[in-house]
């Protein structure tokens, strides 16, 4: 007997008049871990039957949650509306036709209003858990085996699954490679069908103040956003919108699964849209049940049809506002660059890093004054967002003013989580740029107003750096006339008493003109026996001996402890600051 003349005597009198011409459109041959789709157009409003083969316990059970955590086990059968890109039908509605060929299977049979218009219907497999029952089953388990597998689907099960749908004047469609949600609008920006370790970005101008609409699939689990997209301020790094749990809703299958669809509201300005997929489910190859549109995963992007939208490339656009850049750190990196500024300058600071708790970075990037060593930026956790990826990436993206002036941007990693040195969590988005970089902004930006420098250190009198354990380092210097000095010290320091220290002789005298007295240090970062000096006094004309000493542990690169902030100065330096 036909399928779907056992369907109609189940579910009712058929729809279709005698002389109508019905034609079916089905989806079958399936394996595990599979979704397959059919497309279809109907050329008038009607009822369509549905039929589908699907296993018993999994149709039938009160019990609505995959091992994931998912809530729309029933839904592995659904049809989507490739205009609106909403589902239309899933089957969850079904009712039981018939059994199956044995007591694991079922058919289910629906009827449902369709409008005129164009289909998408799935089948997905992926939250059946399949048994084998081959002969080496057999062989190694017994015959118990197979009794006791009795109720659990089976790869051949699979195999016989399909879904048919039964409507007349219906022609079967090649679903376009792209589609606007939106009535009235016109497509600005398409990414879709997004597959691993993908990182998209797409340069946008507005000329005039706007919406934008977007549609965006992705995958958020908890506080990881997995695959995900957001759009930024080309100018000020400032996220207008972005895919979280709180801005998007549930887009069918597992529930890690979200999605988007709505319309942003943006300013005369530039902008850039990104995206970014990890390295698991994703299109064409899901680890868990697949969204309702599995051809939208990624993001598009739609504007009302009379604005005025160019598109530009954001990494040309960055790249020529590019003053330095510290990028792909790997594990346990020190990395520093020094530039100069020749006149004020608004300055945008983009780092990227690992938070290691509430309050402190693991990997993170400052910059200071060159010349006083004092701290004008920081990477502080509370000033830092979401990177993607795990919870502990972390990205700071802000504009800062810098005086003329000589600086040093520097940036420090720990021994794990990193670009170069490997991932123990979910990468950020943007992973390349795991640093610290800084670019001009607006138009106004003079790129000669840099001078890249090769030291820190230009206006050093005397340096005793890097000191190791043990040491007892001097270094000669000589004042041809009364000068004003900074002395920058970095030592070691417990209970009142200097373990690692520096001072100062008169050469031709042999007195001490300068200690490093505990109580007058401050901490350097890091642990607390880290101690710093960082003081301007003036010497008087003559020949003078700088020295550093240090015991036999806690030093640099031999740290006992958490090491200083600024480690690569451990030791004395005496800096001209006449000027």
């Amino acid at each position: 007997m036909n399928r779907f003349v056992k369907l109609a005597g189940l579910l009712g009198t058929t729809m279709f008049a005698h002389n109508a011409v019905a034609e079916t459109v089905s989806i079958s041959r399936l394996d595990a871990h599979d979704i397959k789709s059919s497309y279809f157009e109907l050329s008038e409003d009607q009822k369509v039957e549905i039929e589908f083969l699907a296993p018993k316990s999994v149709i039938e059970s009160d019990y609505d949650e995959d091992r994931n955590g998912d809530r729309n086990l029933t839904d592995f059968v659904w049809i989507i509306d490739l205009n609106t890109r909403e589902t239309v039908w899933r089957s969850r509605r079904a009712d039981e036709i018939e059994a199956g060929k044995n007591r694991r299977l079922k058919v289910y049979g629906d009827k449902v209003n369709l409008d005129k218009g164009r289909y998408g219907m799935f089948y997905s497999t992926h939250n059946f858990r399949a048994e084998s029952h081959s002969g080496m089953d057999f062989f190694l388990y017994g015959l118990s085996t197979l009794l006791r597998d009795d109720n659990k689907i089976t790869h051949e099960d699979i195999e016989s699954f399909y879904v048919d749908l039964r409507a007349k004047d219906i022609e079967k469609i090649t679903p376009e490679k792209s589609f606007n949600p939106f009535a009235g609008t016109k497509e600005v920006v398409s990414l879709h069908k997004v597959r691993k370790n993908r990182f998209e970005q797409f340069g946008l101008s507005v000329a005039k103040d706007t919406e934008l609409s977007i549609y965006a699939l992705g995958e958020i689990a908890g506080k990881d956003e997995a695959d995900s997209a957001w759009l930024k301020n080309a100018d000020t790094g400032e996220v207008v919108w972005k895919m979280d749990k709180k801005s998007t809703e549930a887009a069918g299958g597992a529930r890690k699964n979200r999605k988007f669809k709505g319309t942003v509201p943006v300013s005369k300005g530039s902008y850039v849209m990104s995206y970014s997929s990890d390295g698991s489910h994703h299109y064409n190859d899901w680890n868990s049940q697949p969204p309702y549109d599995p051809q939208a995963w990624g993001v598009s992007v739609y504007a009302d049809k009379a604005a005025k939208v160019e598109m530009f490339n954001p990494k040309e656009r960055l790249d020529a506002l590019k003053v330095l850049s510290i990028s792909k750190v790997g594990d346990n990196a020190y990395v520093s660059k020094h530039f100069k500024l020749s006149k004020a300058t608004n300055v945008r600071v983009v780092a990227l890093g690992e938070r290691a708790s509430s309050r402190n970075m693991a990997d993170h990037g400052w910059i200071v004054n060159s010349k006083d060593h004092s701290k004008v930026w920081s990477m502080k956790v509370r000033d830092t967002e979401h990177a993607g990826g795990s919870s502990k990436n972390r990205i700071s993206d802000e504009i800062i003013y810098l005086p003329a002036g000589e600086y040093t941007v520097n940036y420090e990693s720990d021994g794990s989580h990193s670009y170069d040195g490997g991932w123990n969590a979910s990468r950020p988005h943007d992973e390349k740029k795991w640093g610290i970089s800084l670019y001009g902004v607006g138009n106004d930006f003079d790129k000669k107003s840099i001078e890249m420098l090769k030291s820190a250190d230009s206006n050093a009198i005397a340096q005793i750096v890097r000191v190791g354990d043990g040491q007892r380092r001097s270094k000669e210097f000589e004042l041809t006339a009364e000068q004003k000095v900074r002395i920058y010290a970095i030592g070691e320091g417990d209970s009142g008493d200097m373990s690692d220290y520096g001072y100062i002789k008169n050469s031709e005298t042999g007195k001490r003109v300068w200690y490093m007295f505990a109580d007058e240090t401050e901490h350097a970062g890091g642990a607390g026996k880290n101690r710093q000096v960082n003081e301007v006094v003036t010497l008087p004309k003559g020949k003078y001996k700088l020295y550093f000493r240090t015991d036999g542990s806690h030093s640099f690169e031999d740290w006992n402890a958490n090491p200083p902030t600024d480690k690569q100065h451990y030791g004395i330096t005496v800096y001209d600051a006449s000027k």
